[in-house]
């Protein structure tokens, strides 16, 4: 009496397995095409116990045809596997208004005189059309909303296969901005920081009273992938990464972090 060997059968379902569940996540990311190359490979392993689907796939009888078209029909649903999208964290207006004190300072006799003090409560000498204006001319989607403290929100969103780009401002009126936020998440396989830099880096050229736009890119650049916070021009400029994303937040409070949480 022969003893039947299952190993072979175990292999096939183990493949058939595997092939489905990359099958279901190829189709919930809209990769129709490599979801099909998958389906296709499915029935291919199935036809060896289906007579029908023995004739279907009537070509592919020989063993090295049939071998061919199942390794064929992988590589093509792998090249056109769609990158996962992650999962974007929402962006909160800022929590409180924090008034920084600038200080006017002059020496004398080895001594420091306060002479006067400055409160800031909006970053000086800029408008919501100062900044979005630089995006909508490059075919960013304008929104604008008004949300809880008095504040609007003026947000330019922009999505691409590769990765979305967003810009908001916040602010209690046009000529009253408080906050610049960022965002670029990756949706591909290339370097996350490498775009990240590329397109935060131009964000933090903004022009205000005092902007030093070539510093604010080269410190940009320079902390892409570090939790790391500065000052230039008395504005405050923080850079937040999170996975395959990357915050860039401009603005006059301390606390500014909390709007990516």
């Amino acid at each position: 009496m022969q003893v039947q060997n299952n190993r072979p059968r175990a292999i096939e379902i183990a493949a058939i397995v595997i092939t489905s569940i990359a099958t279901l996540t190829a189709l919930s990311n809209k990769g129709y095409f490599a979801a099909l190359c998958f389906l296709m490979l499915i029935l291919i392993i199935l036809s060896k116990y289906s007579h029908a689907l023995k004739g279907v796939f009537w070509f592919l009888r020989e063993r090295k045809k049939k071998i061919a078209g199942m390794v064929l029909l992988f590589v093509l649903g792998f090249i056109s596997f769609p990158a996962t999208k992650p999962v974007q964290h929402k962006i909160q207006p800022p929590t409180e208004i924090v008034t920084v004190a600038e200080t006017d300072t002059v020496i004398a006799t080895g001594s420091i005189e306060v002479q006067e003090e400055k409160s800031i409560k909006y970053i000086p000498n800029i408008s919501a059309a100062d900044v979005y204006m630089n995006y909508t001319n490059k075919g960013f989607k304008l929104t604008k909303d008004f949300i809880s403290g008095g504040h609007a929100l003026w947000q330019c969103t922009l999505h691409e296969n590769m990765g979305s780009y967003e810009v908001g401002i916040f602010g209690t009126s046009p000529s009253e901005i408080t906050a610049i936020y960022a965002m670029f998440t990756n949706y591909s396989n290339n370097n996350t920081d490498e775009k990240a830099a590329e397109f935060l880096g131009y964000v933090g050229t903004v022009q205000y009273e005092n902007a030093e736009p070539e510093t604010a890119r080269r410190w940009i650049k320079k902390n892409i992938n570090n939790s790391a916070k500065t000052k230039i021009g008395g504005v405050t400029y923080e850079i937040i990464p999170k996975k395959a994303t990357r915050y860039l937040v401009i603005g006059i409070s301390e606390k500014m972090s909390k709007m990516t949480e």
